[in-house]
């Protein structure tokens, strides 16, 4: 009996590590589809997070020690760090149209890319064919904002039944975490708490870091949301949209609103009859499908 307790003990302490690089969530359908080498590794072993501010902001192969799991895909990190990052909110850091070039993708095409040729846009992170052909990169950026991500959204549903979040192209928040990363408990109590992207979720599209377990799975149960995409109220009213502040938010209730500063967060509070409806109406207009 105490040899039997001993193994079992023995092989849990060994599957700890395979456990904990696992990420929860049943094997994607249309895999198939995905830009992948082999035994399912994405980016060609690039790290995810790296691309991302939180990670550095540029490319870097990942350690073959270092892996991930998350729906049938395998990535690898450059650091524990790094995973644990991954591992709070893996929809924030996996590659835009499994992978496969964004520009190609645009016209329905799956083009092979260069892991170093990347762009993080409204919150995603796309990656590009650069090679005798061209730079498709510089293509991207040539076209006008915003236009070609409909299109590949569009084109990567088709092939896969897979949406895209339409917030991830119509929200304020930079790189796709909401609130400049600040905790929204803590917005909500009327303090600015910078959350820790080991506590992350994802949620609508956007990513909201909290500073703890606790934290996180409050949050889970009931989200708290900005108002208006993040943007700064006023700003939106006039059509020219300008992201609104953790450091300069009114709570309203259940969820907040952000401003750009402290001057429009003071003419809110007296102007409010006239620049909610218009700010409304204006938000509602970016988020109506065309």
């Amino acid at each position: 009996m105490r040899y039997l307790l001993g193994l079992v003990a023995l092989l849990s302490f060994c599957l700890t590590p395979l456990v904990r690089a696992q990420s929860p969530g049943a094997e994607r359908p249309n895999l198939k589809h995905y830009s992948l080498g082999k035994a399912q590794l994405a980016l060609d072993g690039y790290d995810p997070v790296a691309y991302f501010d939180v990670g550095g902001g540029a490319p870097k192969r990942g350690d073959k020690a270092i892996e991930a799991q998350h729906r049938g895909v395998r990535y690898r990190f450059a650091s524990e760090l790094h995973r644990e990052i991954f591992l709070a909110a893996p929809e924030r850091f996996e590659p835009s149209y499994g992978g496969w070039c964004a520009w190609a993708m645009a016209d329905g095409s799956k083009t092979e890319v260069d892991p170093k040729s990347f762009l993080i846009e409204n919150g995603r992170l796309l990656v590009f064919y650069d090679g005798l052909f061209g730079d498709t990169r510089k293509s991207w950026l040539k076209a006008e904002r915003n236009t070609l991500h409909p299109k590949a959204d569009r084109a990567w549903s088709k092939l896969t039944a897979e949406s895209q979040p339409h917030a991830l192209y119509t929200h304020a928040h930079d790189q796709g975490v909401a609130l400049d990363g600040a905790d929204p408990l803590a917005l909500l109590r009327g303090e600015l708490v910078m959350g820790d992207p080991r506590y992350a979720v994802h949620h609508g599209g956007l990513t909201y870091h909290l500073t703890s377990a606790e934290a996180r799975a409050q949050f889970t149960a009931k989200p708290i949301t900005a108002q208006f995409g993040g943007w700064s109220p006023a700003s939106l009213a006039a059509a020219t949209p300008v992201p609104g502040k953790a450091g300069h938010t009114i709570v309203d209730g259940e969820s907040l609103i952000l401003f750009a500063t402290a001057e429009d967060a003071a003419n809110w509070t007296t102007s409010r009859a006239t620049i909610e409806p218009a700010a409304e109406a204006a938000w509602q207009r970016i988020v109506t499908p065309r």
